[in-house]
């Protein structure tokens, strides 16, 4: 029996993962749980980026991508983590289980040379809401689905997931597979903080963003598209991002005029790229374009009582 690809998706073509992965390369997390502590990889000057991208390209084209995009992000740093020589990956996703019951799974076990580092890592998209200082805070950054909070996402990393490599439960597992108890524990979140259209920057308490990003209901998409490419003129455009093509930035010419006529109504949220039309077609900001009844959802997720 003849074996065909079962993804055919942009999204998977050896170029386009090769973006992704320089991205995580070059890419400052939104939050780390050790702020002064550099990522592993960062020393690293020699990644074979394109050599990870092809083995990711065959290995999705054969046995189909991943279709949550945290998957897709976590198969792309454990590529990256194979392909540098200063860490060396000993095992990604390991269940740790007391008795049958899987009490959580630690994302990555590194040796860095000098230790074993517990690495936990998050692929996040986080909508500002409030106003004004008021988004400073944590809880009022809120995900696309209206299920997930900045707060909640660090509060379960600093509280479930780093501790889980210094239980008794999971020293067990790892004398298993003869791995050290880690000495170091690290937490990042990566991805975007998307900032209201029509309100001045403000980040939240300890964090940092590298790519500018905003978001927007769908009644005000003209008038929140005419105000952030106002400082560009006419040497970009927009172009659609599907889902799959969210994690770095997009590097393929405009396609879409700066105030577009009409867009399609977002089940839950549409990305836009503005894109630079000429050189390398380098992608400037972003904009999420929300249903209309997300401002009001997003609120009352953000008042929800944080798990601590």
């Amino acid at each position: 029996m003849s074996i065909t690809p079962q993804s055919a998706s942009e999204a998977n073509h050896p170029d386009a993962i090769q973006q992704e992965l320089d991205w995580i390369l070059a890419s400052e997390p939104i939050w780390s749980s050790c702020p002064d502590r550099e990522i592993p990889w960062s020393a690293s000057t020699e990644v074979r980026t394109a050599h990870a991208a092809e083995q990711l390209a065959t290995q999705w084209a054969w046995h189909g991508e991943p279709r949550r995009l945290g998957r897709r992000f976590e198969e792309l740093l454990s590529a990256l983590l194979e392909e540098i020589d200063t860490v060396a990956l000993l095992k990604h996703g390991l269940a740790i289980r007391s008795g049958t019951q899987t009490i959580g799974e630690i994302d990555y076990l590194l040796d860095t040379g000098s230790e074993v580092l517990h690495l936990e890592v998050a692929l996040k998209f986080y909508a500002g809401m409030a106003a004004g200082r008021d988004r400073t805070r944590w809880h009022n950054w809120v995900g696309p689905s209206c299920q997930d909070r900045l707060d909640l996402k660090i509060n379960h990393l600093n509280l479930h997931q780093l501790p889980l490599s210094q239980t008794a439960e999971a020293e067990s597992a790892l004398s298993t597979l003869g791995i050290q108890r880690p000495t170091d524990r690290l937490g990042l979140v990566f991805g975007y903080l998307l900032h209201p259209w029509q309100e001045p920057i403000v980040l939240p308490n300890q964090t940092h963003q590298s790519d500018l990003s905003y978001w927007c209901l769908h009644r005000d998409y003209a008038d929140a598209f005419r105000a952030v490419t106002r400082p560009f003129g006419s040497d970009c455009g927009w172009r659609f991002i599907p889902r799959d093509r969210w994690i770095g930035p997009a590097a393929q010419a405009p396609d879409l005029s700066l105030i577009p006529r009409r867009l399609p109504r977002p089940e839950q949220a549409d990305c836009y790229a503005l894109i630079r039309k000429h050189g390398e077609h380098s992608e400037v900001l972003r904009m999420f374009v929300m249903p209309d009844q997300f401002a009001e959802q997003a609120l009352q997720a953000s008042t929800l009582k944080s798990e601590t």
